[in-house]
Formats: structure tokens, C-alpha cells, sequence
């Protein structure tokens, strides 16, 4: 099973919905310590490792790929 955390405050979070809705796990934080990257662009963590991207749609793909 694939657990992606996410920080409420980074832009990823706005995909939360997609995210549920195709049944991945994901946990929210209020803070996970990245602050200088969480306002630079869409980043989460998937199975304990970061992925990042230019922009959420592109970070969601990324996760995709790492479920399949």
C-alpha cells in the first residue's frame, strides 16, 4: 500500500480530492519542515521518498507512475 504526505499549506494539497477519489492513502500535515521548498513548488511524499514538480498536475502524473 502507497502512503503519500502531504503539507496542507503546499499547492499540492488542492489535488487532495483527485488523490482520494483514486484511492491512494494520504496523510496531511501541518507543517512538514520544507517550508522554503512547500512555497517553491508541489512536492510530496510517496512511501517515505520526495518527489517533486513544476506543478501539481505534473507531481499527480509522477505519482501515478510510482503506483503502477
Amino acid at each position: 500500500m502507497m502512503i503519500i504526505e502531504l503539507c496542507e499549506a503546499n499547492e499540492m494539497a488542492s489535488l487532495l480530492d483527485i488523490l482520494e477519489q483514486e484511492r491512494f492513502d494520504v496523510v496531511t500535515y501541518p507543517c512538514l519542515d520544507r517550508c522554503e521548498a512547500c512555497f517553491m513548488g508541489p512536492y510530496a511524499y510517496v512511501d517515505a521518498k520526495l518527489y517533486e514538480a513544476d506543478d501539481p498536475t505534473t507531481l499527480l502524473e509522477m505519482i501515478r507512475q510510482v503506483k503502477m
